[in-house]
């Protein structure tokens, strides 16, 4: 190998880790101050670098806030939404696959503090820095829509409808319990509160798939 060779994949690297630093900076920010408060200066700070490298790797924070949402984000997976082996999923009731997607979906969104913060900002700062995010997150209708991808076109339909209610009540409730955690005396941040909205799910489920079509 080369001399030069060699500080080309040297510097490839060093690049690397510094991405890798600013990402994990990213991710600290938005959870100890908010995404309102997030800015180049911070991020950098928090990553012991200098703010041009910012510009230099992801012309500018919606580049790296873009970067973190489309390669770093830890979005549910197909997988983490079935929650079993695919043969044993698919072997259930359509209710009972319904049911367990929206719940683990529920479930993954709790997990996901910085995930959810950034739906919130989505909706609350609509600016540069967010214009990513929303192709991103649509992610999730697309695995939806995969899980169920063999039942006829007309439950498909029903169930994309309801899923529209189901996901986006979730992600209410998950941004929710971030900014004011009491809603309608349910208290946001208990296990307690989110069992029982699981239960709700689960009835929704029930009653809208199993009422006749109008």
């Amino acid at each position: 190998m080369s001399q030069s060779t060699a500080k080309k994949g040297n510097r490839a690297l060093r690049r690397e880790a510094t991405e890798q630093k600013l990402v994990a900076a990213l991710e600290t920010v938005i959870l100890r101050d908010g995404f309102e408060k997030l800015g180049i200066n911070r991020i950098a700070d928090e990553a012991g670098v200098g703010k041009d490298l910012i510009y230099r790797y992801f012309d500018g924070l919606p580049g790296l806030v873009n970067h973190w949402v489309s390669e770093s984000a830890n979005w549910p997976s197909a997988a983490e939404l079935i929650g079993s082996e695919s043969a044993e999923f698919q072997a259930l009731p359509v209710n009972e696959r319904i049911k367990r997607t929206f719940i683990n979906y529920t479930r993954a969104l709790r997990k996901r503090p910085v995930l959810v913060q950034v739906m919130a900002a989505q909706l609350m700062l609509p600016s540069d820095v967010t214009i990513g995010i929303e192709k991103a997150s649509a992610r999730i209708s697309d695995e939806l829509t995969i899980l169920v991808s063999e039942l006829s076109q007309d439950n498909l339909q029903r169930i994309v409808s309801l899923s529209l209610l189901v996901i986006s009540s979730s992600n209410y409730l998950a941004i929710r319990a971030t900014k004011q955690p009491v809603f309608y005396g349910l208290d946001l941040s208990s296990d307690a509160s989110w069992h029982h909205i699981e239960g709700i799910i689960a009835e929704m489920v029930d009653c809208y798939l199993n009422q006749p079509r109008g």
